[in-house]
């Protein structure tokens, strides 16, 4: 008897990085702000590229950082970005926005770009 193989279930992540970067002062939004030499959303967006378990990645982001994020994107070779979107007038929109590109996937992962000491498990 033959069984069908269990594929495992897939999984987008939501990164949103669409933020004002208000309370930090500094001038530059913080997901931008280089840590080792590698601005923060890439840290972030890394780890999301190197989990087994995530599929592919949105990014939304403020409409005059898309290039920047593709640009950021091509040059670490994170190969799971399915779009680069704006985001909205909140967080909440933002994620909304990102979720309205999700299609057949079992599980959504959202999460903030500007935090990158996620783990890859």
């Amino acid at each position: 008897m033959f069984h069908k193989k269990e594929s495992s279930p897939t999984a987008v992540a939501v990164i949103v990085a669409a933020g004002n970067s208000c309370r930090m002062g500094k001038g530059t939004n913080k997901q931008f702000i280089e840590i080792c030499g590698m601005p923060i959303l890439a840290h972030t967006l890394l780890q999301f590229h190197k989990a087994k378990s995530i599929d592919s990645i949105i990014v939304v982001t403020r409409p005059d950082s898309i290039l920047t994020v593709w640009d950021m994107i091509k040059e670490f070779g994170i190969s799971k970005i399915r779009d680069v979107i704006p985001g909205g007038e909140t967080r909440q929109d933002s994620v909304i926005c990102g979720l309205s590109l999700v299609e057949n996937s079992k599980f959504v992962a959202i999460h903030d770009g500007a935090r990158p000491f996620i783990s890859v498990d």
